[in-house]
């Protein structure tokens, strides 16, 4: 019996299908999950989260969130979800320049942890667009 994986962002939902399997980019690693998993809830990083099922493998790009899992179900919240066909890879390379830019100035000038989150989510899409 698959486990049925919902993606959801401030502008709705992104994803809704039965998987087999799903990996998950959490703060503590990478983690997956299968039906009839432990309940529990994870915190997200940016990240590729991956779901297979049904002959077919499916990647998304999240950015920070959380994902809470119970036997029958996960449901992931995260504040943005790209499929990698969305994901524009001038734009994400400009978006890392930038914050590895930011990260370079003096602490007392910059929001490093902001900087920070910035060019993980720029990672993450670049390397959502290149899988």
């Amino acid at each position: 019996m698959p486990v049925q994986l919902s993606v959801v962002t401030p502008e709705g939902p992104v994803l809704d299908r039965a998987a087999d399997s799903v990996t998950a980019p959490g703060q503590e690693g990478e983690f997956g999950v299968l039906a009839g998993h432990e309940a529990f809830l994870a915190p997200l990083v940016p990240g590729l989260l991956h779901c297979r099922g049904a002959g077919e493998d499916e990647s998304i790009c999240v950015s920070v969130g959380f994902a809470e899992v119970t036997p029958e179900r996960m449901t992931v919240l995260v504040n943005a979800a790209e499929r990698p066909h969305e994901i524009d890879r001038e734009r994400a390379e400009a978006s890392r320049d930038r914050a590895n830019e930011r990260m370079q100035r003096s602490a007392g000038e910059v929001d490093l942890e902001r900087a920070a989150a910035s060019l993980a989510r720029a990672e993450a899409r670049l390397r959502a667009a290149s899988a």
